[in-house]
């Protein structure tokens, strides 16, 4: 990873000319390929919140000693009190339902109504889909299964081929063994 694929912010880190980043809040040189790890460490974060304090305390400071200079401080402006006339002053004497639109209303109870409909069919949509679901690992279960005792079948089937073959060759091999003592005997006896 180069130099180059890397946003940098260059406030806390520069490129550097052996293709490395030099983090400026750390002072140290990091190679391109851990800058995420290094920008996420605790020596980073550290450093990070070290500056942080020393930049509030100069602040504070400037503030002051900047202060001192001033004699009077600045007047607050002061908060004038609203009024305020409680509800039941206001509506007092107006009949219930004075207000109401019954247009509104009843695109209200409609809203409601249609919100109820929709949950109902999103339940049962979503019913509907675990059981596909739950069929379909059900199948893909069953296929494993099948696959399973047919390769369990083929491999017994390979076992006692192997253990045919091991027994003709141990008969071959016996009966190579007598033929040769039989040969040998014979050269024996016409010798």
């Amino acid at each position: 990873m180069s130099v180059a694929g890397i946003k940098l912010n260059p406030a806390i880190a520069k490129p550097t000319s052996n293709g490395q980043i030099h983090c400026i809040v750390c002072n140290t040189q990091v190679k391109p390929k851990i800058w995420t790890a290094h920008l996420n460490g605790k020596k980073h974060k550290d450093s990070c919140e070290r500056l942080k304090q020393q930049l509030v305390s100069s602040v504070k400071r400037t503030n002051n000693s900047a202060s001192l200079g001033s004699e009077a401080p600045p007047a607050k402006k002061t908060k004038e009190p609203r009024l305020r006339l409680p509800l039941f002053f206001l509506f007092h004497g107006v009949p219930q339902g004075f207000f109401d639109d019954k247009r509104r209303d009843g695109m209200v109870r409609e809203t409601i109504e249609n919100e109820a409909h929709m949950n109902e069919e999103y339940d049962r949509l979503m019913r509907e889909l675990n059981e596909k679901h739950i069929e379909e690992e059900a199948k893909v279960f069953a296929a494993v299964q099948v696959n399973a005792d047919e390769q369990m079948e083929k491999w017994m089937l390979l076992n006692a081929m192997e253990k045919l073959k091991e027994s003709k060759l141990q008969e071959v091999s016996f009966s190579l063994l007598r033929y040769a003592r039989l040969t040998s005997l014979m050269a024996i006896l016409k010798g």
